[in-house]
């Protein structure tokens, strides 16, 4: 971890000094893949979930595990755990062949609500407002001399946060991953705009990374860290892991690793409005903005009508075309909302049931996986 911290700041200078050349050369040495942070400590989490002490009924647990023939009857599909919590007690869980209650899941997108939470945090803190211009909030080493666009001045972390900043798209991915591309946070703003803030919603890795380096500036800390002691540890989270950029920033859309135990229990966190036993770790009224739709997948970013909100989910409408909040999507359920990741990362948050459903997956057909969890575990709860 020393080693990758001291690569890191020597990254940063170079970048300070316009080194371009030099710096590029050096990163075709280090692969992002091997910069990871994890907490010092070892060993399962802390605080355990409470799990059910009588047997589940039958009938309830055969649907459940109808979820796992659901989901591999897919082509290349592969269901890897699936938890479902209700009244804060661990109802099922089950690991597939190959995987255990604590492997460290690659969480892709569903790391962007993470990003979201540490916003919140940095907010209540009074060292940002997510309704002023995010440039100030951004590293000025980091950003091109001169920046014309006037859309620049009126973009906030509200814009970034509801995926409707109207930043040109940026799919880099697996560009930062492998340190190919050096300093995301200037590609991003030398690509520029395609739209004027706010109009549309468009979904958008950049809008995540920026609202991630957002907070470490404000907080002079990586992402991981401030996490680690704000949200992770009162957790008992113990055992975790997120990459790094090749300028040490935790990019913010993706890159962190948990367990399935883990990702249920910030999901439950949210269901409860920021609230973990008697400590509330994030504040009501930002869980309350984070789960609220600010934003709707359709040309216009209009709101669904009345009628179509109320038959959603009798008709079965696509759960990506139901509404957006901060780094969060809207479900067909009524209420539900959901922490989303590539490949089929799931945590669905259902009010109505007072429960939580966390899926890992390796799935090709995500449409399939969510119509199996509104029938096998939904519908039964």
């Amino acid at each position: 971890m020393t080693t990758i911290r001291s690569i890191h700041h020597f990254l940063r200078a170079l970048v300070q000094q316009g080194l371009r050349v030099v710096m590029l050369a050096f990163m075709a040495h280090v692969s992002l893949s091997s910069c990871k942070c994890q907490v010092p400590q070892s060993g399962a989490d802390q605080d355990a979930l409470v799990r059910l002490t009588t047997p589940l009924d039958s009938a309830k647990a055969a649907s459940f595990d109808r979820m796992f023939p659901a989901v591999n009857g897919v082509s290349s599909s592969d269901l890897h755990s699936l938890m479902v919590v209700q009244h804060d007690t661990v109802l099922y869980e089950r690991y597939a062949t190959g995987h255990s209650a604590d492997e460290l899941h690659i969480c892709w997108s569903a790391t962007k609500t993470f990003t979201a939470l540490a916003v919140g945090l940095a907010q209540a803190e009074g060292l940002l407002d997510v309704h002023a211009p995010l440039l100030q909030y951004l590293p000025k080493n980091e950003l091109p001399d001169t920046l014309s666009d006037p859309r620049w001045q009126t973009l906030t972390l509200h814009h970034v946060l509801s995926m409707c900043s109207g930043l040109e798209a940026d799919n880099s991915t697996n560009r930062i991953r492998s340190g190919e591309l050096f300093c995301p946070l200037r590609a991003i703003v030398e690509r520029g705009f395609r739209d004027v803030p706010g109009r549309k919603w468009r979904y958008n890795g950049a809008d995540s990374y920026l609202a991630a380096v957002c907070v470490e500036t404000v907080t002079g800390r990586t992402l991981d860290a401030y996490l680690g002691e704000r949200l992770f540890g009162p957790l008992g989270i113990l055992s975790w892991e997120w990459e790094h950029d090749a300028m040490g920033h935790c990019p913010g859309g993706f890159g962190l690793h948990l367990t399935t135990e883990s990702l249920a229990k910030i999901g439950l966190l949210i269901l409860h409005q920021g609230r973990w036993g008697n400590q509330q770790l994030v504040p009501a009224d930002w869980i309350a903005q984070m789960t609220t739709i600010h934003a709707w997948q359709n040309a216009n970013n209009q709101p669904l009508s009345e009628a179509e909100q109320k038959t959603q989910y009798a008709r079965k409408a696509s759960d990506w075309h139901v509404g957006y909040g901060y780094q969060m999507w809207a479900c067909r359920a009524p209420g539900a909302m959901r922490i989303d990741g590539m490949w089929g990362q799931y945590v669905v948050i259902m009010p109505d049931k007072d429960a939580v459903g966390i899926m890992t997956t390796l799935c090709t057909e995500r449409a399939v996986q969510m119509d199996a969890f509104w029938l096998n575990v939904y519908e039964k709860l």
